[in-house]
């Protein structure tokens, strides 16, 4: 079960560290990488859930909480910024676009 346990926190460790290395240019390989290592955690989940007891396996869950909460809060910061650039970008547009039908009025 050790084994298991701690293969499992590596996996979200893994995933930490990926969503710590993103950024703009480097978004869809790591987003992959990702994606592939929730698989990986799933399944192994999986394979504990069936293999133990739910609850011998629950008091080993405050070993994860602090790791989900920090990945699942990278998530939410990574939406945050995303959502302001697109914010900032549309208002961009907007302001373009407002000044082409000032310019064009004015023809």
């Amino acid at each position: 079960m050790d084994n298991g346990l701690q293969k499992l926190e590596n996996e979200f460790c893994s995933i930490l560290s990926e969503l710590n290395e993103i950024n703009n240019e480097n978004f869809e390989s790591k987003f992959n990488r990702i994606r592939f290592l929730q698989d990986m955690v799933e399944k192994d989940r999986a394979i504990l859930l069936a293999q133990f007891d739910h609850k011998k396996l629950q008091g080993h869950n405050q070993r994860f909480d602090i790791l989900i909460k920090q990945i699942t809060k990278k998530f939410d910061d990574m939406i945050l910024v995303n959502r302001s650039r697109q914010k900032e970008i549309s208002n961009k547009l907007n302001r373009l676009l407002n000044h082409k039908k000032l310019v064009n009025y004015q023809r």
